[in-house]
């Protein structure tokens, strides 16, 4: 996905292996000159888009409307005996909980509006859908992760409103546990005035991608990547949004993606179940480490890329 009126970028933002398969990823993609984007398929494919927010232009200080990019930390985990708070136990087929979100994660009590969160199904009792939403409103008609068979583990990132009570609700379709992990909020009117946290757009551009150089990732390894200051993001950058892909993964596993120069957190960035070899992408946004890299984890080896549409910008501005 990309503006339109510009060359198809070398970058993807989904990757779907099986005939018949359905997966999702958010998507943040700058708008062509007539207001218009473009989709490119491979392969012959039904898309379908769900709106979660937009961006306005400007580069004053602002106090709402800022991404402020936290470590990741799980905010809930309902399968028993993981050390998350929260709802504990599979939800069942309809069946929606409430997560709080306020003072959970990193997320502070006041000044924030939405949520950036790690969603993830496992163990699916049967093909469906995860949606989150603000406490107090209908379901909509949009999801957030689709899970396409039994036993399927999946996830995505996915930018969320906070309820009056500053929760979200997370439904399942068909039955699955659930879990998510925050990367960051976006901040309400009550929030500081500052330009730290605002974004610019870039087309997409690959940043880096291990099957040009250094080899796959090793099981149970991790590589630093320079992010900020590759390519057109600044190296004053805070915060990046990035495509990551997981290529060839050998067996089921996960990746997790942090600022460089912090403790590995409990969390995960993508998720691999196809067999015998998986490709999968999920959008990230996070903080990049005090030297401008991220790092990735790899629990079953397997090649790594990223694809950059964004950046947030520091306190000293752009």
């Amino acid at each position: 996905v990309y503006p339109t009126g510009i060359e198809r970028p070398l970058a993807s933002s989904i990757n779907n292996i099986q005939a018949g398969q359905t997966r999702p990823n958010l998507v943040t993609v700058p708008l062509g000159v007539d207001g218009k984007i473009t989709f490119y398929a491979l392969g012959s494919v039904n898309v379908l888009a769900d709106v979660a927010g937009y961006y306005l232009p400007g580069t004053e200080a602002v106090a709402a409307g800022r991404f402020v990019a936290l470590n990741p930390e799980r905010l809930f985990d309902t399968r028993p005996g993981t050390p998350a708070s929260g709802h504990k136990g599979k939800l069942g087929p309809g069946e929606a909980i409430d997560v709080e979100v306020l003072g959970h994660a990193g997320v502070p009590t006041t000044g924030v509006s939405a949520v950036v969160i790690n969603l993830t199904g496992t163990e699916a009792d049967a093909p469906g859908f995860l949606t989150a939403y603000p406490t107090g409103q209908s379901l909509p008609l949009a999801s957030n992760v689709n899970l396409s068979d039994p036993g399927t583990t999946a996830p995505n990132l996915a930018i969320v409103p906070l309820g009056p009570d500053g929760a979200i609700t997370v439904y399942s379709s068909h039955g699955t546990h659930a879990l998510g992990d925050v990367t960051g909020y976006i901040t309400d009117s009550t929030a500081p005035v500052s330009v730290e946290g605002l974004f610019v757009p870039i087309a997409p551009e690959r940043v880096f991608d291990t099957r040009d150089a250094g080899g796959p990732v090793a099981p149970d390894g991790t590589i630093d990547q320079a992010i900020a200051g590759t390519g057109h993001i600044p190296a004053g950058a805070v915060g990046v949004v990035l495509n990551v892909t997981g290529v060839d993964a050998p067996s089921p596993g996960f990746l997790t993606a942090w600022p460089t120069g912090t403790a590995p957190p409990l969390a995960s960035t993508l998720n691999f179940w196809s067999t015998p070899t998986d490709t999968r992408a999920n959008a990230a946004m996070l903080p990049v480490g005090t030297d401008g890299k991220i790092s990735f984890y790899v629990l079953a080896g397997g090649h790594v890329l990223a694809d950059a549409t964004g950046y947030y910008i520091g306190p000293e501005g752009l």
